[in-house]
């Protein structure tokens, strides 16, 4: 072959050549982001709209259905699904795989502006799901009771500080004490002096300006004119007129009383049981996690110096270090796998020189590898590396075949050069073809659709480019250094013709060049490679004398193995009808038994860290969702093992995404163990802990694991109808029938009963009668109850809210709110009681749609089993049920995933399996012979399914991409044998 015969005819070029890509991809790998997991771009897009103080069937009737219906028409999508929540609706919109998502968020906006929503209503924001978007790092303020000047220290100090880092994008401030200046008007005292509240934010708003005047010329100076009349203190706020009757001024503080105080609290953070301000850190999108992280670390140590010594300041979750952690056991188990592979070789072919030489294949093939990463914008994470890690045996496998062929034929009496260029010409057609149809494997990949493709694409890309850069050192590599020969090249001592032409001192100078050339590239590497040979010899003696014993060990139980093996092979080939019909008969046996294996989407990732999220009846108040968050940080506290847990009450992270709930009636418990690679006292500690917190009454509770892959419960069942009543009494017979199925754990529905309700109905004929407005009157209970902010005081660098409202928030008793004046006539009040009925009552919590119908929704978490074993049992149970007409059910959640992905990834297999027959039967030059190498393929599955039975795992995506994995490596070996 023409490439080998130039190897070894230019053996300085194919140096350079690989020691270029040496230093290449030492640059390239200095440079590759460090992640955990490839860039997953999940097509989804989330529209939310905000309807405030809108019942969930309103924002279903005038935001959601219509929001649907114009969306529905974009091109690309698969599903759409929404939840309707009071004052609020969230349209899910999942398009097909590979779409191109900017182009479908401009058309999804597209079709919203032509929708007329609702006056109240903000304008619909489109949101992007993305695991990136987590936060990386979140870190704990706390020390002191003073929850005011702890949220300050980490707003001032702590979070604009961390916020200048380069890589970080943003950081959030969750909990703490924000301080606020309450304006709580009396009602008397309005409807004595006649002073509509409206009036009072108004004046406030007025009297609160700093504004510019322009510019005022006098004689040769200039000036600029400006009013200051923003207010300095509180004291200002209070003297502020109001109105003036009959030259009396009314000042704010006649109306009611002004004073500093808190907002009203949404979100209660803890650390350990004692109350913390919490600062989560988001990065940007194309920063690497790991370094970012050190960067917010080292920034961290000086800010812990200036801050007072009674505020403490500690990390509560750092994603770089699982990253690290992961990154690391790859690293590990891709260097290890190299030695093993090394040691391997040096045991079959007792030449140490011989290993070293085939072992150089794996870092040169690794470093082009890194440097062709960069050049396709791969990161290093779990599934690039992991890839190298798999590959990394297999790419020694090109040059044992290539050294193996070219010791031959010196053995045969050729010397170096002709025994390279014959025994690596012999060999190189099957080894390209050996390599091509390993290739040809993962080549499918980048066809697979979904998450799987997703995931597995950097995993293909690496294996792929690394196999190709294993081929080219056994081509090119091997052939040269086995040919060369030391003195076998040097540089000429004659001068060319053209120097003749030359003076002397120029020849004298061109020979001092060429006597250093000779000295620098011929002397002294050949002296370097004399005493390295010396080395070589010294240290393969002093290793033959310390591993005889284990040689002579391995020796033993090879030729035993040898021995047994043609014997085997000898009664196979007397009995060949016979040793098919039994491997048949076992294939399908083990196939048989392989029913017995469960599937899942994905393997958990068992971090140590994992949360609870808990949830009370809706309209509880924030204190009593605060109250069962202490009663489990009570029973988190007395267990062992437990570095740190803290908790937040009011939010709630869902499941597998970065979206937050927030409501006073939920709240989330996260805790991190001290050894957190410990699984079996970690799943111990869980199930204890689920124990425990079943115990507690009047809360539910699911517990969560971070997620990367899917936003999805595992188990969703979805129950579809219009007519609610219908819809909740089916899905709490679903729920029940889910409960009852074995391994499943936190079951809980969509349709629960939502907030308690005071209703207030106008009665128009009375409010036309005396002279008011609906739409006042409406504005006017807003502002009296929910209060208004129609300023701000400014203090130095930050802004403190002026919330005016009267003591209605206040009341113990609902029917205290008939009693709020709502307007007057003739000097006289009048009462809400008076033009309108309230009525308490309660609605839905949320109403749910799926592909635009109602639906509810049951989910659950599995425990203890694998996802196709449950969702079978669940199957069967709705086979027995019956419900209305009008009522359906199906099954969703990571199932539908799950299916999805595998039938992609069985279709990667079987377009695997063609393009290695394309490959083959090109090799061969025949149509038959490949099936010979193909036959081998299925008798791979036996070992598949015994070992995952031993092992006890079952089938994921994970186990089919080395399915398609051991298909290339089956090949590949069948390739070398038959050639």
């Amino acid at each position: 072959m023409d490439i080998i015969r130039f190897s070894i005819n230019r053996p300085v070029t194919i140096i350079m050549i690989f020691l270029s890509a040496i230093v290449f991809g030492l640059v390239s790998l200095d440079r590759l982001r460090l992640k955990l997991l490839p860039d997953i771009s999940y097509p989804t897009l989330t529209v939310q709209t905000e309807y405030p103080d809108a019942a969930p069937m309103e924002v279903e009737n005038f935001v959601t259905r219509p929001l649907e219906e114009a969306v529905g028409v974009v091109p690309g999508l698969r599903h759409v699904r929404s939840v309707s929540k009071p004052g609020l609706s969230e349209i899910t919109l999942e398009f097909a795989w590979k779409t191109p998502m900017d182009y479908a968020a401009l058309d999804v906006r597209e079709k919203i502006d032509l929708i007329q929503l609702p006056k109240e209503c903000e304008p619909p924001v489109i949101l992007r799901y993305d695991p990136s978007l987590d936060p990386i790092i979140r870190i704990g303020v706390y020390g002191i009771d003073n929850l005011v000047r702890l949220r300050n220290l980490a707003d001032r100090i702590i979070k604009k500080d961390l916020e200048s880092l380069e890589g970080v994008a943003s950081a959030k401030i969750l909990g703490g004490l924000e301080e606020e200046i309450h304006v709580e008007l009396d009602e008397k005292r309005l409807a004595l002096f006649g002073v509509p509240i409206e009036l009072v934010g108004r004046r406030l708003s007025q009297d609160n300006v700093n504004q510019s005047g322009g510019r005022l010329r006098d004689r040769g100076s200039e000036f600029l004119l400006r009013t200051e009349n923003e207010f300095k203190n509180v004291d200002d706020v209070r003297a502020t007129i109001i109105q003036e009757n009959t030259g009396r001024k009314i000042v704010l503080a006649d109306l009611g009383s002004i004073d500093r105080g808190y907002r009203e609290r949404e979100i209660i953070t803890r650390l350990n049981g004692s109350e913390a301000v919490e600062v989560a850190i988001y990065k940007e999108g194309d920063a690497n996690t790991v370094e970012v992280a050190k960067a917010i670390q080292n920034r961290l140590r000086g800010l812990r110096k200036q801050l007072p010594e009674d505020i403490k300041v500690e990390i509560l979750f750092d994603q770089s270090q699982f990253i690290e952690q992961a990154i690391g056991e790859v690293q590990s188990n891709a260097v290890l796998g190299a030695i093993l592979a090394v040691i391997v070789l040096f045991l079959f072919l007792r030449d140490l020189r011989s290993t070293l030489l085939i072992g150089l294949s794996i870092p040169i093939s690794v470093m082009v590898a890194f440097m062709l990463m960069r050049q396709f914008g791969v990161s290093l994470n779990l599934m690039s590396l992991g890839g190298l890690a798999l590959g990394v045996g297999m790419l020694v496998d090109n040059s044992i075949v290539v050294l193996e062929s070219i010791s031959r034929f010196k053995d045969s009496g050729k010397d170096r050069a002709e025994a390279a260029l014959a025994g690596a010409g012999e060999v190189g057609r099957a080894v390209i073809a050996s390599t091509l149809t390993t290739v040809a494997v993962f080549l499918p990949i980048v066809f697979v659709e979904g998450m799987a493709g997703q995931i597995f694409k950097d995993q293909a890309l690496t294996v792929s480019v690394s196999l190709m850069a294993s081929l080219m050192v056994a081509l090119m590599l091997i052939p040269m250094i086995s040919a060369l020969q030391a003195g076998q090249r040097g540089f000429r001592e004659d001068v060319p013709e053209a120097s003749a032409r030359l003076s002397e001192s120029k020849r004298r100078m061109i020979r001092g060049i060429g006597a250093l050339g000779r000295v620098l590239f011929q002397t002294v590497p050949l002296r370097v490679l004399k005493v390295l040979r010396r080395l070589n010899r010294s240290c393969g003696a002093i290793a033959s004398k310390a591993a005889r014993p284990f040689l002579s060990l391995f020796d033993r139980g090879y030729r035993t193995m040898e021995r047994r093996y043609l014997s085997a092979l000898e009664w196979a080939l007397a009995h060949r009808r016979a040793f098919l019909l039994s491997m048949l008969l076992f294939f399908c046996f083990t196939i048989a038994l392989g029913r017995l294996l469960g599937s899942e989407l994905i393997p958990q990732f068992s971090q140590g860290d994992f949360s609870f999220n808990i949830q009370l009846p809706e309209g509880s108040a924030l204190s009593a969702t605060d109250s069962k968050i202490r009663e489990m940080e009570d029973i988190i506290r007395s267990r062992q093992g437990i570095a740190t847990y803290y908790s937040s009450v009011g939010t709630a992270t869902r499941q597998g995404s970065n979206v937050k709930s927030k409501d006073t009636n939920i709240g989330q418990i996260n805790i991190v163990l001290k050894n957190r690679n410990d699984k079996k006292s970690e799943a111990r500690l869980i199930e204890e802990l689920r124990r425990e917190f079943a115990a507690i009454e009047g809360m539910t509770f699911k517990f969560a694991r971070p997620m990367y892959f899917s936003f999805q419960t595992p188990i969703e069942v979805n129950v579809f109808g219009y007519n609610l009543d219908e819809l909740k009494e089916a899905s709490d017979r679903v729920m029940r029938a889910v409960e009852g199925v074995p391994g499943i754990k936190d079951v809980k529905t969509t349709m629960e009963i939502g907030s308690p309700e005071l209703n207030v109905v106008f009665d128009r004929d009375r409010l036309a009668s005396l002279g008011l407005q609906l739409e006042t009157v409406s504005n006017i209970l807003k502002n009296k109850v929910y209060g208004d902010v129609p300023t701000k005081l400014r203090e130095m660098e930050r802004e403190v809210d002026i919330r005016v409202r009267t003591a209605a928030w206040r009341a113990d008793d609902a029917d205290m709110i008939k009693a709020l004046v709502v307007g007057e006539r003739d000097g006289s009040p009048i009462f809400l009681g008076s033009v309108a009925s309230v009525e308490p009552g309660s609605g839905l919590n949320q109403i749910t749609r799926i592909s635009q119908q109602r639906a509810a929704v049951v989910s659950g978490n599995i425990s203890g089993r694998d996802l196709s074993s449950v969702t079978e049992d669940i199957t069967s149970a709705l086979a027995k049920m019956r419900f209305p007409s009008g009522v359906t059910v199906e099954l969703g959640g990571q199932n539908e995933e799950l299916m999805r992905s595998f039938r992609n990834l069985v279709f990667a297999l079987v377009l695997a399996v063609f393009l290695v027959y394309l490959v083959m039967a090109s090799q061969f030059e025949s149509f038959i012979h490949p099936f010979i190498i193909l036959f081998t393929v299925p008798m791979g599955l036996i070992g598949v399914v015994w070992i995952l039975l031993l092992t006890g795992n079952t089938v994921s995506v994970v186990v089919l991409i080395g399915v398609i994995l051991l298909c290339g490596i089956v090949v590949n070996n069948a390739i070398v044998l038959v050639d």
